[in-house]
């Protein structure tokens, strides 16, 4: 079985975050907006069209590119930790993020919806996601990161559980002409890119980049494994991770072609799922690959039609070592393809409202698990699935003043599941959202928002054990949230931004990882379970350029059969950045100060809170078209461990101590 691991997040707050630019003859002085200007963005996810944010119907954050570079984020995990109450947990195979206290073994992102440009990325066997070097897109190619956050099933479907994430890519004139980048880290990590963009004719863009990671990792002590014939608990070269990245964009007139690539390998160093500790080969391999012809277009002033047509492939291979006499080598693998058809028409041709029509089509018309022993060959499992999803949806945001806005949306969805299957069955759901915005006065905004979200269990979930004759998991039900959020933004100035939300939820059939007397895992629907939260969001930009933001959140969950705790579900968390041009403006320092409170484990035991701080200077153009930065992470060299889940001997995973990483840009 593949390496599980599930992931929460707090309650997210709407934070549209905008970093400190340096000044020079290209870059505009930050100091010259307003906070009402820089934190008041349009938006695109929480809606589907462009919205301010103080007006979409969720709380939405926002990070951008000139963030991404100031504070020396590395992948889309490092960006999503800096946003309000999100937060990841790693298991040295794999990263997973968390929301709103829900940290649950055994899941692979599945309950957030990810999208490339609009392009859905949960890919169709597990329902994941890659927020680490095994994400999709290199961050420098990110313009900015949005996140909708709460259940967006109402024009979303499936997975946009607790809440929607949009990384939105540059376009050629943000990077026209050719840059280059190298990296090189702690454990001899290494990266390269290159990125080169032009407009030809004032008709086409074009948009190319490509980008490598090495790094050969660290041998890392695990005491559960400490006996003279384990290697003293030492897993040595086997914390290794290499991956490729491609991003394709081409634009011409009203049409745009996108693909996008990645392939990574991680070596495995926790002995999961009983391998021999210390055994090469013990490793993943992650393939996937997107491809999306869109096509816009105004039929009127007031309406217009959006189209878009995609393609995708993941391709997931595990290699596992068994000591059982004599040696054995198993392997599991996994293909699914799928194509998906989005059709959108838009219009305001009524008077104060937009209208949104929308149907969608996904057929998965491939879901192939198989796992197998190499020699002696032995077949354990060879499946393979189909099913297809169906959904329509309409929203109208009606705007009854200038100061109150109502934005309404419901959506029915159609899973058709392979007939083959004891699960044999045919989901009809219809999910709701309705938000009620209302400017109080020019400086505060209120948001009440209630909203419904599914997910249904997934092909892993439904067939893997099925097939193998193996504790399967039959009858699983589909997953159901109902929320209640109460937001309210308020400027106590033309610099000072507070934003503060109560939610609570109530998710039913919610599906869980478990296991027997015996160590044999299984899925099974744990039943409802309750969540209450609050955040609080603070911004403040100086005239100086100095950048401060923070945030607080609180939340509690509890099944509601036994009233215990979640596992992996922090009470509270605790963001703080600040960022500062120094040197006369010619860099910038960036802090962040990361905190966690404790965690239960799947297995009872508690892991202990932690918090790390992070360091970044970065120059802009520091020699001509040259860019500089240096970081140093968990700057105190805080030791600190991860929840593990339910196929590892170990309780909780160590993380990386002190590290460093230093950067060169050069644009051409």
């Amino acid at each position: 079985m593949r390496n599980n691991y599930r992931n929460k997040l707090t309650p997210l707050t709407f934070l549209a975050v905008s970093s400190i630019c340096l000044a020079d003859n290209n870059t505009t002085d930050i100091t010259e907006f307003s906070l009402d200007q820089l934190l008041n963005i349009e938006v695109f996810t929480a809606s589907r069209f462009n919205q301010k944010s103080s007006e979409a119907p969720s709380k939405v954050t926002v990070i951008n590119a000139d963030a991404i570079r100031q504070y020396g984020y590395r992948t889309l995990k490092d960006v999503l930790n800096s946003m309000p109450g999100l937060y990841s947990t790693n298991d040295r195979n794999y990263s997973y993020l968390g929301v709103r206290g829900f940290g649950l073994a055994g899941d692979y992102n599945t309950r957030v919806l990810l999208l490339l440009d609009g392009q859905r990325v949960n890919e169709n066997i597990y329902d994941s996601f890659g927020i680490d070097y095994e994400g999709i897109v290199n961050v420098d190619n990110i313009s900015r990161v949005e996140f909708s956050s709460g259940p967006g099933s109402a024009i979303y479907g499936a997975n946009a559980f607790f809440g929607v994430i949009n990384i939105i890519t540059k376009n050629a004139s943000e990077v026209d002409g050719v840059t280059a980048s190298i990296n090189y880290a702690s454990e001899n990590s290494r990266t390269a890119r290159i990125t080169a963009a032009n407009t030809v004719n004032n008709d086409l863009e074009v948009f190319i980049s490509i980008s490598q990671y090495k790094s050969d990792g660290a041998d890392i002590y695990f005491a559960e494994f400490d006996a003279p014939d384990s290697n003293n608990g030492i897993a040595e070269q086997l914390d290794y991770e290499e991956s490729n990245k491609l991003l394709l964009k081409l634009n011409y007139k009203d049409w745009k072609f996108e693909t996008a690539y990645n392939d990574r390998i991680k070596g495995i160093p926790t002995a999961s799922y009983d391998q021999a500790f210390n055994t090469p080969p013990s490793e993943t391999t992650d393939t996937l690959g997107l491809m999306s012809l869109s096509y816009k277009t105004f039929i009127s002033n007031e309406s217009q039609i959006f189209s878009k047509l995609s393609y995708a492939n993941y391709n997931y291979d595990g290699d596992f070592t068994y000591d059982s006499p004599p040696i054995t080598i198993n392997k599991d693998d996994s293909i699914g393809k799928w194509w998906n058809l989005d059709l959108r028409y838009q219009t305001s041709h009524i008077d104060k409202q937009k209208i949104t029509l929308g149907i969608e089509y996904q057929n998965n018309y491939k879901q192939y698990q198989a796992n197998f022993d190499t020699d002696p060959f032995v077949s354990y499992l060879d499946d393979t699935r189909s099913s297809e999803v169906y959904g329509i949806y309409i929203q109208d945001e009606i705007r009854l003043s200038t100061d109150f806005i109502i934005n309404a949306g419901i959506r029915y969805d159609r899973n058709k599941m392979d007939s083959s299957s004891s699960n044999d069955n045919k989901q009809n759901i219809v999910n709701p959202r309705i938000a009620f915005i209302y400017s109080l006065q020019t400086a505060t905004t209120l948001k009440l928002i209630y909203g419904t979200a599914y997910r249904n269990a997934n092909a892993y979930e439904l067939y893997y054990g099925e097939a193998l004759d193996y504790l399967p998991s039959t009858n699983l039900q589909p997953e159901e949230i109902e929320t209640y959020e109460f937001d309210i933004e308020h400027y106590f100035s033309n610099n000072l931004k507070l934003t503060t939300s109560l939610y609570t939820n109530e998710t039913t059939n919610l599906i869980e990882l478990n296991s027997d007397i015996n160590g044999d895992i299984y899925y099974d629907n744990i039943g409802t379970v309750n969540a209450i939260g609050t955040d609080l969001e603070v911004e403040y930009i100086s005239q100086s350029g100095l950048g401060l933001r923070s945030s607080y959140s609180y939340v509690e969950t509890e099944i509601k059969s036994t009233g215990e705790t979640l596992s992996n579900s922090p009470e509270n968390s605790f963001k703080f950045n600040l960022t500062n041009p120094i040197f006369n403006k010619k860099a910038n320092l960036g802090v962040e100060l990361l905190y966690l409170s404790e965690r239960i484990t799947p297995q009872g035991d508690t892991v202990k809170g932690y918090s790390t701080t992070n360091l970044t200077i970065s120059s802009h153009k520091l020699y001509d078209q040259l860019e500089l930065s240096a970081s140093i992470y968990n700057l105190f060299d805080k030791e600190y461990a991860d929840p593990a889940s339910e196929e590892h001997l170990q309780n909780s995973i160590i993380q990386d101590g002190r590290n460093y990483r230093v950067k060169l840009t050069y644009d051409f």
